[in-house]
């Protein structure tokens, strides 16, 4: 069963102004999450696994290396890619 109806053109352009937005907000977070450097901070690191804190402090518990340097902590998005291969079932 097929339907339409028209809407006025002020509504329209409404809509088609809220789905351009939408699309421009989700390709820009698409690109943010997609460039990762080689050592992350651990919010990073969060961001590149999506997973909370709690979680990537479990991993780090379970035997994700961190390299600490002074009070910076870092995680290689290498060491990040092989724990969760070892870990894969």
């Amino acid at each position: 069963m097929e339907m339409s109806f028209q809407v006025p053109a002020e509504v329209e352009n409404q809509i088609k102004a809220e789905m351009y937005e939408a699309c421009r907000d989700a390709f820009e977070k698409f690109g943010k999450q997609t460039t990762y450097p080689d050592y992350m901070d651990l919010g990073q690191a969060c961001s590149y696994l999506n997973v909370a804190r709690n979680t990537l402090n479990g991993f780090i518990r379970e035997g994700l290396p961190v390299s600490i340097i002074g009070n910076v902590k870092r995680i290689s998005k290498r060491d990040i890619n092989n724990f969760m291969d070892e870990n894969a079932v």
